[in-house]
């Protein structure tokens, strides 16, 4: 391919560039932000992994791929979950260390609130080489003061480790 190059108006190549093989820039995935066509036509499958013709704040492309190529985000588009659909699109290590706590909590009937907090705490637990598959951990009843409990500790024992090497 050509070097490209932005434009006012579009994405162009540069025609004074040699042909060579180039990676796949992500940034040119990105540029079309305007809304999809209300009409469009989208392959059986994407219907039947839970699509519902919205794309709730996510770029087209990276959410049918993800649809299409991750049963995790299917579970999730089926259960109405968007927001978090949207952070673990964002953050896909979060969702290998999380996951399996994440159908845990289902089965509890947990409500996640803040995917967020509640991912960067199922980290901090195993960090602290917790169980992440008891609900006891994975469910507390004010995932505020957990996470604030749970990072004060990972704090203090990484200042403990510093002192310790000095």
């Amino acid at each position: 391919a050509r070097k490209r190059t932005m434009g006012i108006y579009m994405d162009t190549f540069c025609y004074g560039s040699d042909i060579e093989l180039r990676k796949d820039n992500t940034t040119y995935q990105h540029i079309a932000s305007f809304p999809v066509c209300p009409d469009m036509k989208v392959i059986p499958q994407i219907w039947r992994n839970g699509f519902d013709g919205a794309f709730h704040g996510i770029e087209p492309l990276t959410l049918l791929k993800a649809m299409l190529t991750d049963h995790r985000i299917e579970t999730m588009m089926k259960q109405c979950r968007y927001g978090h659909v949207r952070y673990f699109i964002d953050h896909p290590r979060h969702l290998e260390t999380c996951w399996n706590a994440y159908k845990i909590a289902n089965r509890n009937h947990y409500l996640i609130t803040d995917i967020g907090k509640w991912a960067d705490y199922i980290c901090m637990l195993v960090e602290m080489g917790k169980d992440i598959r008891s609900p006891h951990y994975i469910c507390p009843d004010n995932l505020e003061a957990e996470h604030d409990r749970i990072s004060e500790k990972i704090r203090a024992k990484k200042e403990k480790e510093r002192t310790e090497e000095e």
